[in-house]
C-alpha cells in the first residue's frame, strides 16, 4: 500500500487536505508581503526621524535688541543627520550701540551634546561685546528658535552694561596695558600686552541630586588679544548631564585667585546674565 493511501482514506480527504494546504500557504505568503510592505514604510519613517531642519547660511541683522523679526527674508532650510550635524547660530552684540546681527548654519558635530551655548564678554574694548554661538540637535529648527526666543526679549533693556563693566574692570582688567609685567595665581609670571591669566569655574549637575563644583587656577599664561570672561553651558539629553564653565581671561596681579573670580562671576549671574533661552541648560528636578 503506498503512502498517500494510507494518509488519505477518500479522494474528499484528499482534496481536503490539499485545499487547507494552499489556503495555509496562501496565508503565510499574504502576511509575508505585508510584512515587506512594513519593513519598507518603517524604514522610511526611521529615516524621517533621524533627520532634522536646519537653517543654513541664513544671515540676519543688523537689528535693534528686542526686535520680534530679525529674519528679513525667511531662512533657507535643509535636513540634516543629526548624528554627524548640527544646527548653529552665532550672534555678535554690542550693547552700547543697541544692536546686534548674526547667521544660522550648520557644522560637523564634534560631541555627543543636544545643546550647546557659549556667551563671550569682551572687555577688551571701550563697549563690552558680546559673542553668542548656538548648537543644536534637540528639534526641527531649534537654531531660529533660539534666535527669536532670545533676541526678541524685552529685557535687554534692563542690562546695565556702564556699571557691570566697572566692577569687571576692577577685579580683573588692567585697560592701559602698562609695561610692567604681572602675577598670577601660583607665582606665574605673565608677560605685557598680550598675555591673560586664566581659571575655571565649573559646576555640573549629573542627576537632579547630584551637583560638583570645580575650581582651577593652575594654568599657563594665555596670548590672547582679548580680557573676557565666556560662560560656556552644556546640555546632554540621554543622560541629562548639564555642566556650566565660566572661563576668566584677565590682566591684573593674582585676578585668577579664586575669590576675585568668584565675585566676578556673581557679578555677571545676579547683574549681566543676558537675556537668551537657558531654560534647557537648566537641571530638571
Amino acid at each position: 500500500m503506498t503512502v498517500e493511501k494510507i494518509i488519505f482514506s477518500s479522494n474528499s480527504d484528499k482534496q481536503k487536505c490539499t485545499k487547507h494546504y494552499l489556503h495555509h500557504h496562501t496565508k503565510m505568503a499574504y502576511h509575508c508581503v505585508l510584512l515587506f510592505i512594513l519593513f519598507i514604510v518603517y524604514g522610511q519613517n526611521i529615516d524621517k526621524i533621524n533627520t532634522l531642519r536646519c537653517a543654513k547660511s541664513c544671515w540676519f541683522g543688523p537689528v535693534e535688541l528686542g526686535n520680534k523679526h530679525p529674519f528679513n527674508t525667511p531662512c533657507n532650510i535643509i535636513e540634516i543627520d543629526p548624528t554627524t550635524t548640527e544646527c548653529t547660530a552665532a550672534i555678535a552684540i554690542r550693547l552700547s550701540e543697541n544692536i546686534l546681527l548674526g547667521v544660522l548654519d550648520t557644522k560637523a558635530r564634534v560631541s555627543n551634546m543636544s545643546a550647546t551655548l557659549e556667551t563671550i564678554l569682551d572687555f577688551n574694548k571701550h563697549s563690552t561685546v558680546s559673542m553668542i554661538n548656538y548648537t543644536c540637535t534637540t528639534r526641527d529648527n531649534c537654531d531660529q528658535e533660539f534666535v527669536l526666543e532670545s533676541v526678541g526679549s524685552s529685557k535687554w533693556s534692563l542690562l546695565n552694561e556702564t556699571k557691570t563693566r566697572a566692577k569687571i574692570t576692577s577685579l580683573l582688567i588692567d585697560e592701559t596695558f602698562s609695561e610692567k609685567n604681572f602675577t598670577c595665581a601660583h607665582n606665574i609670571t605673565c608677560q605685557v600686552p598680550y598675555d591673560n591669566c586664566q581659571a575655571d569655574y565649573i559646576q555640573e549637575s549629573l542627576s537632579p541630586h547630584s551637583n560638583t563644583t570645580k575650581f582651577n587656577n593652575n594654568f599657563k599664561c594665555i596670548i590672547n588679544h582679548m580680557t573676557e570672561i565666556a560662560v560656556f553651558h552644556y546640555f546632554n539629553r540621554p543622560s541629562e548631564n548639564y555642566t556650566t564653565v565660566t572661563n576668566v581671561m584677565c590682566n591684573k596681579d593674582k585676578c585668577n585667585e579664586r575669590e576675585t573670580v568668584e565675585r566676578a562671576f556673581n557679578i555677571i549671574q545676579n547683574e549681566f546674565t543676558l537675556p537668551l533661552n537657558y531654560s534647557q541648560f537648566i537641571p530638571k528636578n
